[in-house]
């Protein structure tokens, strides 16, 4: 179980493989490509999962510092990730939070974090 991600042949789109066990509730498995939109300087993606037929719309920003920010809004999901990597880039950490207003049974917050594999 983790994620995965590999670059799509010409290097433009992003692969993002997930298998999880999710709270232990739901089993989630999930393909998301993510792109970049130069007019916007931001990364949309489409995921696609066993928890939902149709694709779900993300964006993914990258600051300056190197943090990622990570959103879906697309009822009723309605959340944000706020991550970063550590220095040398062989780890990652960070949460996801509902937005205001959002459905916390659906939206629920939880604390990720990773290790590259080698």
């Amino acid at each position: 179980m983790g994620a995965t991600f590999r670059w799509l042949p010409g290097g433009y789109f992003l692969e993002q493989r997930i298998e999880l066990d999710f709270a232990g509730w739901a089993q989630i498995q999930s393909l998301e490509l993510v792109g970049y939109d130069p007019e916007t300087g931001m990364f949309p993606s489409q995921v696609f999962s066993n928890m939902s037929p149709p694709p779900l719309p993300y964006t993914w920003e990258i600051g300056e510092d190197g943090s990622l920010t990570i959103s879906v809004s697309y009822v009723p999901m309605d959340a944000t990730f706020r991550g970063s990597f550590s220095d040398d880039g062989e780890s990652f950490g960070g949460a996801w939070e509902p937005n205001p207003g959002a459905d916390p049974i659906i939206n629920v917050p939880y604390e990720l974090e990773g290790r590259r594999a080698r």
